[in-house]
Order: structure tokens, then sequence, then C-alpha cells
């Protein structure tokens, strides 16, 4: 997309700020350097009925979701709306399935804690999964995640 300097995130501030700003800074760690510089400061909370970048990410999303389950694979590209558009507008998307989730997860694990990754289990029938569990050894509910210590 063209992006060059770092990159500032503003986020609603009633549904996101509880559940995002405890794990901000690990998931910032866990970037790829050439990722990571495009990184901006620390996310913008702010109310989306006052912000209107919110409005128009929130305007935009619903699009995309309309277009996805109507099974229209152009939309994004075509920018299909219905009251047309009057000039280009950088865009992107993309739909992430099991495979990028696992793939994601090990590869970040294996930079962080490489002995997670191997605990990380094969794509097969599948795994119910919920927020939060508590056997698993991320504490997510209480602030930030406690990863366990690497063990040989």
């Amino acid at each position: 997309m063209g992006l060059s300097g770092p990159v500032d995130f503003i986020f609603d501030d009633e549904s996101e700020k509880s559940r995002l700003s405890p794990h901000w800074d690990w998931f910032r760690a866990s970037l790829a350097p050439e990722v990571k510089r495009l990184m901006g400061r620390d996310p913008i909370y702010r109310v989306d009925e006052q912000c209107m970048p919110l409005q128009a990410a929130d305007l935009w999303a619903w699009w995309v979701r309309k277009w996805y389950e109507e099974g229209n694979e152009n939309g994004v590209e075509q920018l299909a709306l219905p009251w047309g558009a009057k000039r280009y507008i950088k865009r992107t998307h993309w739909v992430y399935d099991e495979a990028f989730f696992r793939s994601a997860l090990r590869e970040s694990f294996c930079t962080t804690h490489p002995n997670m990754a191997a605990k990380i289990a094969p794509a097969g029938d599948g795994i119910t999964l919920t927020l939060p569990d508590p056997s698993s050894p991320l504490n997510w509910g209480a602030g930030r995640p406690a990863l366990p210590p690497d063990s040989g």
C-alpha cells in the first residue's frame, strides 16, 4: 500500500480498550522487524460517534462483510458501493483461515517462546477454543498475558 512511515491505530473506546490494551506490547514485540518499523505510537481510543475515521472504518467493514456474505469476490477490488466512487481509495482486504492462524501463531511463538510452538496442535478435526481458556498457560483474563518460561 506504499506505507513508508509509522501508522497509528485508532480503536473504539467502548469495545476495544479493555480487551486490547493489556496485550498491545506483546503483539508489537511479536512482529517481524519490517512490520514493527511501521507501527506508530500506542493505540488511540476514541468514542466512535465522535470520531470520523472510526465511522468510516465501520462503514467500510459493513460493506466488505456484505460483499463477502453475498459471494461478491470483486466488491473490494471494484469498490462496488451503490453511490459510486468519486476518487481512487487505497484499500485492502484479507480473509484468514485456520491454516493461516495456526501458521501465524507458530511463527509468533517460535520468535518469542520457541518451546510454545510445539504446543500448537496440528490441523485436524479442530479444537473448540474460547477465551479465557482456564487450561491455557496464557492468562488472558487478568491484564497482560503471562507467558510461561521456556522449558528445555
